[in-house]
């Protein structure tokens, strides 16, 4: 009887540690009222078909992952993103690239019809290290509407500090990555071409 005693008291009090830990911080990667400047018609521009941006299976979670000592990638307590890494970086993306290329009508792959040009993004690198700094190395290509003439092919890999420093918290991290997907998106802005 005393074990079973033991045991409940135990498997209480755990729950009740548990029930104390604060909720995480759930971030997103879209800037505040991205695409929100009223309704256009993408039929009215050239139309580029972003894809679902490619990054590492590794860090497509929604853990907020920062680089450790050596090979080690750590999860940050208490923070994550609000949708697969993947996801936010395709919506982060398209939006930048609409505000930075307005003659165009970026557009997810399928929000469009016909045969629009295809943006392929595929991210090899995107790290986030202690000090906030973020890295992001990636590649991508420009394809014609058929899909099989690569019209671009480029590559540029970005640093961006954290604002703050040297403990950057949870919303500097956010902001260092969300200025590398900006960085990106301007390189890739400036390669695509004027209508």
């Amino acid at each position: 009887m005393m074990p079973r005693i033991v045991s409940s008291a135990l498997g209480l009090a755990l729950l009740a540690g548990c029930a104390s830990l604060p909720a995480p911080r759930t971030y997103v990667l879209d800037p505040p009222g991205a695409g929100a400047s009223g309704v256009v018609s993408l039929r009215e521009r050239p139309q580029v078909a972003l894809l679902p941006v490619v990054v590492p299976d590794y860090l497509d979670t929604t853990d907020i992952l920062l680089r450790g000592d050596g090979h080690e990638i750590v999860a940050r307590d208490g923070a994550r993103w609000g949708e697969r890494l993947s996801v936010g970086v395709t919506h982060a993306l398209a939006a930048a690239l609409q505000a930075r290329r307005p003659d165009l009508g970026i557009a997810s792959a399928a929000a469009v019809d016909d045969r629009p040009r295809r943006l392929l993004v595929h991210i090899d690198a995107f790290d986030t290290w202690p000090d906030g700094r973020c890295t992001l190395t990636a590649r991508w290509s420009l394809l014609d509407g058929d899909g099989e003439t690569v019209l671009t092919s480029l590559a540029a890999s970005f640093s961006v500090p954290a604002a703050a420093t040297p403990a950057p918290g949870d919303a500097e991290i956010v902001d260092s990555v969300s200025r590398a997907i900006g960085d990106l998106a301007q390189a890739i802005a400036a390669s695509l071409p004027r209508t």
